[in-house]
């Protein structure tokens, strides 16, 4: 910025009406014939004196109207000084404040310090990175003086904005700050930036700044670059300013709180399965480390979930640092409600320590299965059948059956006499990520040649995002394809050599290398024992990564199910031509424990609901709706609608605020019975995505922000930065007490009083 900028730099065509006066001075002059009399060759010297004055009159007033009407214009421009005659005067503000209230930032500030118990019920608390920011938001806010304006937005999904417009009263603002509390979401920083642009695009201050306060989550920053096709650091963005396109001459503060390293020990899902011989069942429980530090040991609980907290049962599990871990807790009774609390130790985020589970539920999770080309094809009909089978038998059968690729990329149906747990959709290689989506738990890759790089592009994003990938191997599969432009991408194995002859003598056997893995749990397996007696006569040679995991194998050197975060590959294949796996009575609990492995791996089921996502209950009309309501936690009511779906009508509500159990009640507030009998209780839950507590870098930063984006640390004085940046003087009324005192002098001459 120089010396000089203009507030309204649109007026300054305006300039353009001082040549008015000019142009009326040209049109004006009249040119007189002269005719000398000898009478008054006298009077000529005396003549010519009087003219040059009055000449010089008529320059000085054309000066003054031209000067004057400049001013003017300069007026409706405001023009500023930002020189040091104009470093002692301060400039009027138009300041944008984002304050980040997901649930993020309740973690502590301090890792290593926990509440007792007895004081925390007390209401004492450790201070939060929500404080912390909620403190720095008033130092902001203290900034303002009068002539400022300013907007407040909390950027947790949905976006609460207190008052549409700026304000003038610091006093409002601090008052929305103080009384503030976190919400269970996730944060919506580009749409609250996207909410305030048109607000200082339109302001017509010297200042217009925007302060943001959050803990700048890694994963997000990562999820804002890649929407915004700038995941490479040396991409070009926005020609300086950065993925979000801030507006010109609008500055930006990035306030981050909270400490780097912080470790947190979420539980991302659980699963129930109930006990077909005994009045128990048990709980799959899956939890991640987001952090740099293990947790040894920790206890993991499942409580009933009527607000008694009585412990059902208990297990402990130990997590590596960036690592997933499972555990299974045997319940000694189900809560009759179906309710249940899924509950770790406590730890630096305590939100994202307990999962809500409804027993009654009927689990469905997708699985996209990407096939080798069309179901058309008898080959490839082949290959996946016994996979499908495993997955669906009723559409399974009626797919193998028709023969058709008519129902390739479609949804499955409940065609059996009950849902099954999974729900498969179809779709040949050469059409998958063609839309650019993955609604999905878990994508299966059956003997698949080769991927476009748009489904690549998906597949990482889906990874990346919670999804799981299983690889099953086979014929069609080129290692040097896989080496070059898919594993890259996904894991860090490389595909070798292919060994072992179809038909021969010679088979492998698959043993379990990790015992007391939840993949081979129910397999009676004597240590050192095979899984099944299934014979494999052809397999895959892989070379491991760094984050290689070998959970079974083949032999020596033979790594037969590897696993990577979000990704199992198993090196033979599923069809009958490498071994008869298939039709042996292992493979389709071993294919269901892997692909449930997966989908715990992510968000419990992508299906699951999270907050935010409204309730849905299937209705028999739009009668049944009549005093109907759908309740909460903390008293939560709900407004219902009827909606009609291709399965007929259904209630929905609104999004759901906070995790917990809804239920449908009827009048009295008592759970009603939903379909078949079972009562219309729901489970919400937390998007643990948000439990990654590692901040974004530097450099993700300037590329989101721009490279002119002002950074503060905690211990950095906010004053001392903002206002080395917000003075200079505005010189419009300078301008228009110039053009008022041209104007009255311009009338004084213009009566002949200005000369003598």
């Amino acid at each position: 910025m120089g010396p000089f900028s203009f507030l309204n730099g649109a007026f300054l065509f305006a300039l353009a009406a001082a040549a008015l006066p000019v142009l009326i001075h040209l049109f004006s002059r009249r040119k007189l014939r002269e005719v000398p009399f000898s009478h008054l060759r006298f009077l000529d010297e005396i003549t010519r004196r009087k003219v040059r004055r009055m000449r010089l009159r008529q320059w000085l007033l054309l000066a003054l109207r031209t000067l004057a009407v400049a001013l003017l214009a300069l007026t409706l421009s405001r023009p500023v000084w930002h020189g040091a005659g104009g470093a002692r005067h301060r400039g009027s503000s138009t300041v944008a404040i984002l304050l980040d209230d997901s649930f993020s930032m309740e973690a502590r500030l301090d890792p290593r310090s926990l509440v007792p118990a007895d004081l925390a019920a007390a209401g004492v608390t450790q201070p939060t990175r929500f404080a912390q920011a909620r403190q720095r938001a008033r130092e902001v806010i203290d900034l303002l003086e009068e002539g400022d304006r300013a907007v407040l937005v909390f950027t947790a999904a949905p976006l609460r904005v207190p008052y549409e417009s700026t304000v003038r009263d610091p006093a409002l603002l601090l008052e929305e700050v103080q009384r503030a509390a976190s919400r269970p979401s996730r944060s919506d920083l580009a749409g609250a930036l996207q909410r305030v642009y048109p607000i200082l695009s339109g302001a017509k201050t010297l200042n217009r700044e925007i302060f943001i306060l959050s803990d700048f989550q890694k994963n997000q920053a990562e999820a804002w670059l890649r929407a915004a096709g700038t995941l490479a650091a040396g991409s070009d963005t926005s020609a300086g300013r950065g993925a979000f396109a801030i507006p010109p001459d609008t500055r930006v503060y990035l306030l981050p709180v909270g400490s780097s390293g912080s470790s947190n020990l979420a539980v991302t899902g659980a699963l129930y399965e109930s006990d077909p011989a005994g009045a128990g069942g048990r709980v799959t429980v899956r939890l991640r480390d987001a952090g740099e530090e293990p947790f040894a040991e920790t206890s993991v609980q499942a409580l009933t979930g009527d607000g008694s907290g009585q412990v059902l049962g208990e297990s402990y599990v130990s997590v590596e640092p960036g690592a997933s871990a499972q555990t299974a807790i045997t319940l000694t009774s189900v809560p009759p409600d179906g309710r249940l609390i899924v509950r770790s130790a406590p730890d630096l985020l305590e939100r994202d320590d307990e999962r809500y589970v409804v027993t009654g539920a009927t689990s469905r999770f997708r699985v996209r299965v990407v096939t080798g080309g069309g179901m058309d094809d008898p080959q490839v009909r082949d290959e996946v059948r016994f996979a499908i089978l495993a997955l669906d038998p009723w559409r399974g059968a009626n797919l193998m059956g028709r023969g058709s690729g008519a129902a390739d990329s479609s949804r499955a149906a409940d065609t059996g006499p009950e849902a099954p747990l999974f729900e498969i959709s179809i779709v040949p290689e050469t059409d998958f990520g063609l839309d650019g989506e993955l609604d999905a738990d878990v994508v299966f890759l059956l003997n698949v040649g080769r991927l476009s790089a748009a489904a690549v592009d998906l597949l990482d994003r889906f990874r990346k995002e919670g999804g799981g990938i299983l690889i099953a191997l086979g014929d069609r599969v080129d290692p040097r394809m896989y080496d070059t432009q898919i594993l890259p991408r996904l894991a860090g194995l490389r595909l070798e050599d292919v060994e072992g002859q179809p038909g021969g003598d010679a088979y492998f056997s698959l043993r379990p290398a990790v015992t007391g893995h939840p993949i081979f749990e129910g397999f009676p397996v004597a240590p050192g024992g095979a899984l099944t007696r299934a014979e494999f006569r052809r397999l895959v040679r892989v070379r491991l990564g760094p984050a290689s995991r070998v959970l079974a194998e083949f032999g020596v050197d033979r790594p037969a199910l590897i696993e990577e975060p979000g990704l199992l590959l198993f090196a033979s294949s599923f069809d009958r031509r490498w071994s008869d796996f298939p039709t042996s009575a292992s493979f389709l609990p071993f294919l269901h424990r892997a692909l449930l492995y997966l989908v715990l791996g992510g968000r419990a089921g992508r299906a699951d609901l999270l907050v935010g996502d409204p309730l849905v209950w299937s209705v028999a009309s739009d009668a049944a709706r009549e005093g109907l309501r759908a309740l909460g936690p903390r008293g939560i009511d709900l407004p219902l609608e009827i909606a009609q779906t291709e399965r007929g009508p259904v209630l929905r509500s609104g999004p759901t605020p906070e995790p917990g159990f809804y239920w449908l009640a009827g009048e009295s507030g008592v759970a009603i019975a939903g379909p078949g009998g079972a009562p219309a209780t729901q489970a919400v839950n937390v998007d643990v995505r948000e439990s990654d507590l590692e901040p974004m870098s530097v450099g993700q930063g300037e590329r989101l922000f721009g490279s002119a984006a002002v950074r503060l640390a905690s211990g950095d004085e906010i004053a001392r930065h903002v206002e080395e940046t917000r003075y200079g003087r505005e010189l419009w009324k300078l301008c228009l007490a110039l053009a008022f005192l041209l104007l009255v002098a311009e009338s004084l001459i213009a009566r002949g009083r200005g000369v003598s």
